[in-house]
């Protein structure tokens, strides 16, 4: 499968989120994500960096298309510089530090920092279901270059622990571009 073939080469910098907005796995939360992406396209679509839209109904197609577009992706130099330590889980709480470090200057624009709780292999009619969106947390990044931003993020879940995985990102609001990613294992 690409993405997992992705994952090997780029580690936790890869980040994958599933928004379901109908069936079992739908939440308000991933209903709102769709919203603001707005992109008019039947699902399944994908899109990479917040900006760049790429829509493919043929699932044998998946890895020629989406692994183009994500090349193109990382050939983008990344506004932030994103680390993560103390990793905690346990059946119902999980958390972990969180260091947000600009290595430029920043737009002017709006920018947040996104978690995203995700559930990790769930059953679908025809397919396995990868990091299904099931909260999502977020909170202002106002700062400029040279500052460092270190916050403890603490959550409540209800996955197994096995399956529980965070996706960590900065978005600038106004554009739409995530400016950096990682993904937090558990």
């Amino acid at each position: 499968m690409l993405i997992d073939s992705l994952v090997a080469e780029f580690g936790d910098t890869l980040v994958v989120v599933c928004y379901h907005d109908r069936g079992a796995y739908m939440n308000d939360d991933a209903i709102a994500r769709l919203a603001f992406y707005n992109t008019g396209l039947t699902k399944p679509y994908v899109i990479f960096d917040g900006s760049e839209v790429a829509w493919e109904q043929i699932p044998a197609n998946y890895d020629s298309v989406y692994h183009e577009f994500f090349r193109i992706v990382r050939t983008i130099a990344p506004y932030f510089n994103l680390e993560t330590d103390s990793v905690f889980s346990d059946s119902t709480t999980a958390g972990f530090m969180l260091w947000v470090v600009p290595t430029d200057t920043l737009p002017s624009n709006t920018i947040n920092t996104f978690i995203i709780v995700l559930e990790d292999s769930l059953l679908g009619n025809y397919t396995t279901h990868v990091n299904v969106c099931r909260d999502i947390m977020q909170f202002p990044v106002d700062m400029v270059y040279g500052d460092t931003l270190d916050t403890n993020i603490v959550f409540n879940h209800n996955i197994p622990t096995g399956r529980l995985k965070a996706a960590v990102f900065v978005q600038n609001m106004d554009t739409k571009e995530v400016m950096q990613a990682r993904m937090v294992r558990f």
